[in-house]
């Protein structure tokens, strides 16, 4: 199994820390503190301690730190941007030395204004973030300097151009557009397949269905726009709440969304395979019968998901009596494999959690008797990622082997050109450079696909920590100019792997990492 989770061995140290942290975090925002006291947001450096955060030299020292951080992303965004426009509209030397002169101003402004609000933005109260993928979004720190704004192009930049540069402009922009709002459809049709296991019929429809659907909320959100626009968890698990009324669904498919429908809000947000908390269980039970009633939960869950990846690959009557009950009988192996498993782990957890409870730390204590245990479970998902299962593709015949290879191949490839819209959000690619990413980045995918949780706090940056150190070819991509592969480089210092085997963000003092799935 090759991708990326966030890391699901939950410690009781963990769970009081995460609580602790989290009222760390909303006193600060509650006090408007400054952000550079929260700095792990969009630097890659260690934040200060409670005790350190508020000493003046700490916060001198990590303003300054932020500050040069923000400032070579800002530049690297801006002349990446720059190389874009004089490709796109042929700029002449003048043009290109009044277009070089606006983004320093652009970009001396936006530092200006970093360094007098303390690094918060004064309109909004957001922080600025320069992790990937939120460094452009709406609010980051890379709208500043953007002259292609979604409300229009900088005046600055269009007084420039003539009447043909500047209709090499439009369709530049609008073209780039196109292919970036057709990754976030591409990558929330690859969320609603994790559920219901599409067929290429459905995946299709899906595509007509959502473009209307997306550009209503990019219009809506204030945190996303067309520059930048990921999968919105709580819109997309909207939808596959309502899948059945989006498209035709088999009995099976259908089925499911009704059991989707029945889990009540928190699915909105999580998606099947996270929290269900103490609270949501059957109260008045000891856990360890509560996870007894979860782990059949999760049985039938995975049991009913084998049937309806096996009704997708039939959908091309290529499927044999013989392949039918070889994927029937593994996946019944495969479902008692992983609750097994699951529930040994759970146990072990949630029993040194009560041991902590009793006999730890008594802070830790106190953290965890104030809240509620956590129970982590596993997403239908991994029935593909199972040894068992693959073992079993292995001995089908050469059209059962295809019929499955039909729709992973399609999963692949929509979160190759995600990949490459996160890459282009930050590097501006040209259509060239684009096209031929989406074929190396593909080859770098496992078989089986990426293992990634798309209802995690940071499901693209997980997607990009994959590429970035367990993708098959660790090469530099070839076809980018030396300023992007140093935007590249730049990316990739965000995420810093520890000695755990996991790969911590700026943010993991919220209690988040990533972990490579072997």
């Amino acid at each position: 199994m090759m991708g990326i989770e966030p890391n699901t061995q939950k410690t009781p140290r963990w769970e009081a820390a995460l609580m602790r942290n989290r009222f760390v975090l909303l006193f600060i925002v509650l006090l408007c503190l400054p952000s550079v006291c929260v700095a792990q947001g969009f630097i890659p450096f260690t934040l200060p301690s409670r005790n350190d955060a508020t000493r003046p030299d700490i916060l001198k020292k990590e303003l300054q730190r932020a500050t040069a951080a923000r400032l070579r992303r800002l530049e690297a965004f801006a002349g990446a941007q720059q190389a874009w426009i004089i490709h796109t509209c042929k700029l002449t030397g003048d043009q290109q030395t009044r277009l070089k002169e606006r983004c320093r101003q652009k970009i001396a402004a936006s530092q200006a204004e970093w360094m007098r609000t303390g690094g918060a933005r004064s309109d909004n109260g957001a922080y600025y973030d320069a992790r990937p993928v939120d460094f452009v979004k709406r609010g980051g720190a890379a709208d500043d300097v953007d002259l292609i704004h979604k409300d229009g192009i900088d005046e600055t930049l269009a007084a420039l151009l003539t009447r043909d540069q500047m209709a090499a402009l439009e369709k530049g922009v609008s073209d780039r557009l196109a292919f970036l709002s057709d990754s976030m459809i591409s990558q929330a049709i690859n969320i609603l397949d994790n559920e219901f296991y599409l067929t290429s019929q459905q995946r299709n429809e899906l595509r007509v269905v959502l473009k209307p659907r997306l550009a209503v909320v990019l219009e809506e959100s204030p945190g996303r726009n067309a520059q930048y626009a990921e999968p919105v968890n709580a819109w997309v698990f909207k939808l596959i709440r309502t899948a059945d009324e989006l498209i035709a669904l088999s009995e099976l498919q259908i089925e499911w969304a009704k059991d989707i429908r029945s889990r009540g809000a928190d699915f909105n947000y999580y998606g099947s395979q996270y929290m269900i908390n103490a609270q949501n269980l059957p109260s008045g039970k000891p856990w360890r019968e509560e996870l007894k009633e979860l782990g059949q939960l999760q049985r039938d869950r995975i049991s009913k998901a084998v049937q309806r990846c096996v009704a997708v690959a039939a959908t091309g009557g290529e499927l044999s009596a013989e392949d039918r009950q070889r994927i029937r009988l593994a996946g019944k192996g495969v479902a008692d494999q992983v609750v097994t498993d699951w529930l040994r782990t759970e146990r072990e957890r949630l029993s040194a959690r009560e041991e902590t409870m009793r006999n730890g730390d008594p802070a830790e204590a106190q953290s965890l008797q104030s809240s509620q245990p956590i129970v982590w479970v596993r997403h239908v998902s991994v029935i593909e990622h199972s040894p068992l299962w693959h073992h079993t593709l292995s001995k089908l015949s050469d059209a059962g082997q295809k019929s499955f290879a039909v729709r992973q191949h399609a999963r692949n490839r929509a979160d190759a050109e995600a990949l490459v819209a996160m890459m282009d959000r930050e590097m501006w690619l040209t259509p060239t450079q684009r096209s031929e990413l989406i074929g190396d980045v593909l080859k770098r995918l496992p078989d089986d696909g990426l293992s990634t949780s798309h209802g995690g706090y940071f499901p693209d940056q997980a997607m990009l920590v994959y590429l970035m150190y367990e993708a098959s070819n660790q090469e530099n991509f070839g076809g980018l100019t030396p300023l992007q592969q140093q935007i590249w480089t730049m990316m990739k210092g965000h995420f810093t792997p520890s000695e755990d085997g996991l790969y911590q963000s700026p943010s993991v003092h919220l209690g988040w990492a990533f972990e490579v799935a072997k």
